[in-house]
């Protein structure tokens, strides 16, 4: 595997010998993950199926690797993964399970086999990884590291791209579950939920979106990029790979159970705006800094009339749907009508 020219960011810090295994390694995400392992000291067990044998023979670089081609999806093909990395390369201490599929289609055309294939790769596939993994770091008495891919469409779900989303919020699910279950054996389990990444398999989102759509190919992806990110760019690689790399490092030794969102704030707040959201919401604090300072200025005897509710802005009339859609309710219900997030719900209702 190739660098790509790019500047390294890894630690250089000794921490003596380590392995891992990258599933789905022989491109895109996992080929960069691969790649930045290799970098912060790690052997590499490379990981693809046989189709992808070619980026499973390239190596890492500057360090000893292994390939080995298995199907996640088949349990007994991921314990011979794990066997053989163990032989070739020594203990294992990191399992990074990102191997996953993506397919785009409309819910109701959605067949029983479609939906079964993409929970047997990206749900139990990540399992069989998880659990296998798990198997041999307490065979090997060690503590261990194991992490998961997921995807923003964890956090909110994607047209088009139901059955993907639903399995990736099955990640975050196992990816606590195992957290809470292998805390006894010094054992982490996180995840990480790329958001727009530029490689292959967003290409192929693009295109069969455009196909739905009728939008030309790229400009899907070019839309959602400068609609759904601050920083107004898609992710490449390399910036999900750096988040992996804190994951597998002692950095990280006191996080487990957590999926980290490498995405600027859109993702992040699990949801989308746009930038008449973004005015009212502006509006809304507006008027709670309104209330406060009538507020104290009532308290600390100051002459200044009572709060109105009549003197709201227009524009805050129509933000009672966008606490509604932005899952923010009002909750009268726990606080009693005088509080001031009654008095808001009131006067934005």
């Amino acid at each position: 595997m190739a660098s790509g020219g790019k500047s390294s960011t890894a630690v250089t810090k000794d921490y003596g010998k380590r392995t891992v295994i990258v599933t789905g390694s022989a491109r895109g995400i996992g080929k960069a993950v691969a790649l930045r392992m290799a970098e912060d000291g790690y052997d590499v067990c490379i990981n693809d199926i046989a189709a992808n044998k070619a980026g499973i023979d390239e190596g890492t670089l500057g360090r000893q690797s292994y390939g080995h081609a298995a199907d996640v999806s088949k349990r007994c093909e991921v314990e011979e993964l794990v066997e053989a990395s163990v032989k070739n390369l020594g203990n294992l201490d990191v399992m990074i399970a990102n191997a996953g599929i993506a397919q785009v289609k409309p819910l109701l055309d959605l067949t029983e086999d479609d939906v079964r294939r993409m929970f047997e790769v990206n749900v139990f596939g990540l399992f069989n990884s998880y659990s296998v993994a798990a198997k041999q770091m307490i065979k090997q008495g060690t503590p261990g590291k194991i992490i998961g891919c997921a995807s923003v469409a964890a956090y909110k779900p994607m047209a088009l791209l139901s059955h993907y989303s639903a399995s990736k919020w099955a990640v975050r699910g196992f990816t606590q579950a195992f957290a809470i279950e292998m805390a006894e054996h010094k054992i982490t389990v996180n995840a990480y939920a790329p958001g727009l990444v530029d490689t292959p398999m967003w290409d192929l989102i693009d295109e069969e979106i455009g196909k739905k759509t009728g939008a030309q190919k790229g400009d899907t992806f070019k839309k959602m990029t400068e609609e759904k990110t601050a920083l107004k760019r898609p992710s490449v690689p390399e910036d999900v790979s750096k988040c992996v790399s804190y994951l597998a490092s002692p950095d990280s030794d006191f996080m487990t159970g957590q999926t980290l969102i490498i995405e600027p704030i859109a993702s992040l707040l699990s949801c989308t705006f746009s930038s008449r959201d973004y005015k009212r919401i502006q509006l809304f604090f507006e008027l709670i800094l309104t209330y406060l300072t009538k507020l104290c200025e009532n308290r600390f005897g100051k002459l200044a009339p009572a709060f109105e509710v009549s003197n709201i802005p227009d524009e805050m009339r129509e933000f009672h749907s966008v606490l509604q859609d932005y899952r923010l309710p009002c909750m009268e219900s726990d606080v009693g009508e005088g509080s001031l997030s009654a008095i808001i719900c009131k006067s934005v209702g």
